[in-house]
């Protein structure tokens, strides 16, 4: 049996950590990893804004939806949507009964629930990249 010259030594990398949460697959790609950074990223930001389509801006909701809130968190755009909804959007939003046009309309019924779903899994992959990321042999 041969021992190995250089010894795997296990580094924490905490820019690369902040950097995965920031944006997806970034972690990988400063760790060197470029085609797996790329090919994370891509994955989790299509799941991501899939579900925006599918559900609208409403479905990342800190205040309706916090348990669901707290897996689309692990995606960083998550944060700006949900902070640009509650600042912006919602206080312009009327009831669609009044005679003033409405600023933002809300989804409902399972389309919000498909878009909550497809957003809190992207952050849930987005979860597994980070650790992946934290603690590496090198």
């Amino acid at each position: 049996m041969k021992a190995d010259a250089h010894p795997k030594v296990a580094t924490w990398h905490p820019a690369a950590t902040a950097a995965a949460w920031l944006v997806p697959g970034m972690g990988h790609v400063l760790l060197g990893e470029r085609r797996r950074g790329l090919i994370i990223g891509t994955t989790i930001a299509l799941v991501w804004l899939g579900g925006l389509l599918i559900g609208g801006v409403s479905v990342i909701d800190s205040t309706e939806h916090r348990a669901w809130y707290l897996g689309q968190l692990l995606v960083a755009p998550s944060v700006a949507s949900n902070y640009a909804m509650q600042k912006w959007i919602k206080p312009g939003y009327h009831d669609p009964g009044q005679d003033e046009p409405s600023r933002f309309e809300p989804s409902y019924g399972r389309v919000r629930e498909q878009g909550i779903l497809y957003t809190a899994l992207a952050g849930l992959l987005n979860l597994m990249a980070i650790l992946d990321v934290v603690y590496r042999e090198e």
